[in-house]
């Protein structure tokens, strides 16, 4: 397994029923991969924190759009 660490790029999309009423969110941002580290744990880490900071729950929310791409080109 691999040692070296990778950036990556992360776009996340959703709708939310959030307490302003019904809202389409987006957010990015860069994540570092380390050895270990999965896609699965990382989108569920980015939502989860997305969510928290909006104050809503999982249920009030649908995932329209997710992307994890190499940073660079």
């Amino acid at each position: 397994m691999s040692t070296k660490t990778t950036t990556y790029f992360w776009v996340i999309g959703l709708q939310a029923v959030t307490p302003h009423g019904v809202r389409a969110i987006h957010d990015s941002g860069l994540v570092t991969i380390e050895p270990g580290m999965t896609r699965v744990g990382i989108y569920n880490g980015v939502l989860a924190k997305l969510l928290a900071a909006l104050q809503i729950t999982p249920d009030q929310s649908v995932v329209t759009c997710w992307s994890l791409e190499p940073n660079n080109l």
